[in-house]
């Protein structure tokens, strides 16, 4: 007998990160010259900030997808101007007549694939989606915390999950699904779930 997919629980979460924001801004880093060569011990690159025009792009990338646990994790990108899904890899021209406001629009979609329900569980302060910015320090965690339950999932659901993320400067790096995140009961005792992230790119447009 078949099962139908059913939709459970879509949610909207709005994070604005103007300049990728505070905990996400780009501050002193170690390593790399730009000539592919070390630096002297001790020196300190620091990656300048380079404010957004009127007119700039959006390099996204298409759908990625695995299994973690029985659970199809997808990160798929929507066009900020349409909502519609970023099937391929695809730069988009933003010009001030689009009046976009968050740049990345990123939906997160678990399908239980597995022969059982599953329980998804995340830890209250950690990020469910992590900013990776090149240059960037990484936010700092909070090493003990509650673990919250986000969705109970029967056989062939599927929980929807959107993130916004707004610029006020020119980026690139990458959104990776936390490793935190929990998909339980196990189906493989022990093994952990394979790192899934998907890059992006904004950049002014050179004339």
């Amino acid at each position: 007998m078949t099962r139908k997919k059913r939709i459970l629980l879509p949610i909207v979460c709005t994070t604005l990160l103007a300049g990728c924001g505070e905990e996400f801004s780009a501050g002193v880093v170690k390593g790399g010259t730009g000539t592919g060569g070390k630096p002297p011990s001790g020196v300190d690159i620091v990656v300048e900030r380079v404010p957004l025009k009127d007119s700039y792009s959006i390099l996204l990338s298409k759908p990625k997808t695995d299994d973690c646990q029985g659970v199809k994790r997808t990160l798929q990108f929507l066009d900020p101007t349409t909502l519609d899904v970023i099937e391929e890899n695809q730069s988009l021209e933003i010009t001030p007549s689009d009046e976009v406001v968050n740049q990345l629009v990123l939906q997160v979609r678990w399908e239980n694939q597995s022969e059982q329900p599953k329980t998804i569980l995340h830890p209250s302060c950690n990020y469910l989606i992590e900013l990776a910015e090149l240059g960037a320090e990484a936010p700092m965690r909070v090493m003990s915390c509650d673990v919250d339950e986000i969705a109970a999932l029967n056989v062939n659901d599927v929980y929807i999950h959107q993130q916004m993320y707004q610029f006020d400067y020119t980026s690139k790096g990458v959104l990776k699904h936390s490793m935190s995140t929990q998909f339980l009961p196990l189906e493989a005792s022990g093994q952990d779930c394979e790192n899934l992230s998907i890059p992006y790119e904004i950049q002014n447009i050179e004339k």
